[in-house]
């Protein structure tokens, strides 16, 4: 087995993410604390996902009177289509025999979610999320989770500024900020 790997985020990377489905543009705009703290409490594993629920409601009313099944189909179509050219990417790094590892903040809900929308869940070998390792990115705990598990990557692929500036301060120099996978497919 290859000890070389890729970390890949997931939202902005492999899939896209359209929050606004799920939560109203106004909160979008300007979440309330209240928000913020439910939703790393939730992505870093800290609270259930009936807790979650449940206080996401007393935060969004218009989901008081939807059935748990329609609240959950909402917050799951967040998770969006692959970003174009990520299959063809990862096909092609792990038929150099790079592994493929999933790091990323996300809930249990959308990780599962995450595995029913990608075409190649078959060629990712592992994964470190927020909600198993009870920190987010940026935050140097999660990247030390990352590396007590396999190391430093061969490239960590983010498509957010503070993640890459967070992991290249802890001697990630492979870490670069994602903007397209063609950009990468030229390259390879």
């Amino acid at each position: 087995m290859s000890h070389k790997f890729v970390a890949l985020d997931i939202g902005g990377v492999c899939l896209q993410i359209f929050r606004e489905k799920f939560f109203p543009r106004q909160l979008l705009a300007a979440p309330p604390a209240a928000l913020l703290e439910l939703e790393t409490a939730f992505e870093c594993g800290r609270i259930s996902a009936p807790e979650w629920l449940s206080r996401i409601r007393q935060l969004m009313p218009e989901l008081q009177q939807l059935p748990d099944s329609e609240c959950w189909r909402r917050f799951r179509s967040i998770v969006g289509p692959e970003v174009p050219g990520i299959a063809a990417l990862v096909s092609r790094w792990v038929s150099q025999g790079l592994r493929i590892i999933f790091f990323s903040n996300t809930s249990c809900v959308h990780a599962d979610e995450v595995w029913r929308n990608i075409s190649f869940a078959e060629q990712i070998s592992d994964a470190v999320y927020s909600y198993e390792a009870g920190f987010m990115k940026p935050a140097p705990e999660i990247y030390r989770c990352f590396e007590q598990r396999f190391g430093v990557p061969e490239l960590y692929l983010d498509d957010n500024a503070d993640n890459i500036r967070a992991a290249r301060q802890l001697g990630w120099e492979n870490a670069r900020l994602f903007t397209s996978a063609s950009e990468l497919l030229q390259e390879s």
